[in-house]
């Protein structure tokens, strides 16, 4: 806690300063949301960010001065790219301590190439030196990712020779898998999540070493229903909730409708099916929020005695999810 702390304070400072300096700093360029590692060789807690908060003033350019990220007149980021174990914060050129381990979401890979000329057969010295496993040659991967729906204000990411060797990283690895990120490379049509720490190569700003990536998550939303079951006497009602909740960044409207099949009901023709509606009819969600309306199941003294099932469909952003529930029309 006193660690995440310490991020949200560095985060806050970094925005403030940044303002007080002609920054391009907007609401929109950074969280300061914790986030959790997915790749469990790092045990630093990070910060969600985004590519133009790491960049700073400068953007879309690459430029160390402006970056809340900078250190000194040579330097940004994490000391030593390569370290297996990088420090989990840096004092910037401001005084202000800043998380080097961070997240940033939906941004797409431009491209991913292998890096022949970048190759090394032995730990470097930050993490012990000494061969690598089997005495293999292994070279890093680099890709660049910029935020999805920009062209321009790039960041590049590195899949470390060490991180490769040690397995942090590598074919298998499923939370740091080097080989299949080549299957997303996209002109901005496919979103992926990557983690990784901050560091200035003396050109570009990178995450190096990078940690994880994931495929982004679809934008979802979730239903659930009060109850599963009514058992409803002739000349009566029953009522259950129907919660919604916005999942992965889900906003917009969800549209419900009511069906109604009979289950077990007595052959009489024509059979009289309960009443069934929603109040209301639509439920707006906003992104991680969440909402209500109420299915309402009415048996007049017509309705047939038997068993129904009276099933919620609810719609929105092309996707669908139903709720059933199983309602029991009784003589009393």
């Amino acid at each position: 806690m006193v660690r995440q702390i310490r991020f949200l304070v560095g985060i806050v400072a970094a925005i403030l300063t940044g303002l007080a300096f002609g920054w391009a700093v907007s609401p929109s360029a950074v969280s300061a949301a914790s986030v959790a590692s997915w790749n469990p060789n790092v045990f630093c807690e990070g910060n969600q960010v985004t590519i133009p908060f790491i960049l700073g003033s400068a953007y879309p350019a690459q430029s160390l001065w402006g970056s809340p990220y900078q250190t000194s007149d040579t330097t940004g980021g994490v000391p030593h790219p390569r370290a297996l174990i990088p420090p989990c914060t840096i004092t910037n050129v401001n005084g202000l301590t800043l998380g080097t381990f961070v997240e940033i979401d939906r941004v797409y890979l431009r491209q991913y190439v292998y890096q022949a000329n970048d190759c090394s057969d032995h730990f470097k010295d930050v993490n012990g030196g000494g061969p690598y496993p089997g005495g293999q040659t292994i070279c890093d991967r680099q890709g660049v990712i910029l935020e999805m729906g920009t062209t321009d204000g790039f960041l590049q990411i590195e899949v470390d020779q060490d991180w490769l060797a040690k397995g942090y990283c590598g074919s298998g690895v499923w939370y740091c898998e080097s080989e299949a990120l080549w299957q997303f490379v996209s002109d901005g049509t496919v979103s992926i999540d990557v983690q990784g720490f901050v560091y200035w190569d003396g050109e570009n700003w990178e995450l190096h070493p990078f940690t994880a990536w994931r495929p982004t998550p679809q934008p979802d939303f979730g239903m659930a229903a009060s109850t599963t079951a009514m058992r409803i006497p002739l000349g009566h009602s029953e009522s259950a909730t129907l919660w919604l909740w916005s999942i992965n960044g889900f906003a917009g409207t969800v549209s419900l409708s009511v069906s109604t099949a009979a289950v077990n009901v007595p052959p009489i023709i024509p059979t009289q099916y309960p009443a069934a509606w929603v109040n209301p009819a639509s439920v707006f969600l906003t992104s991680g929020g969440g909402g209500s309306s109420t299915l309402t199941v009415s048996a007049d003294l017509l309705t047939t005695p038997g068993t129904y099932s009276v099933t919620v469909a609810a719609s929105g952003g092309g996707i669908t999810h139903w709720v059933t529930i199983s309602v029991e029309i009784v003589l009393i």
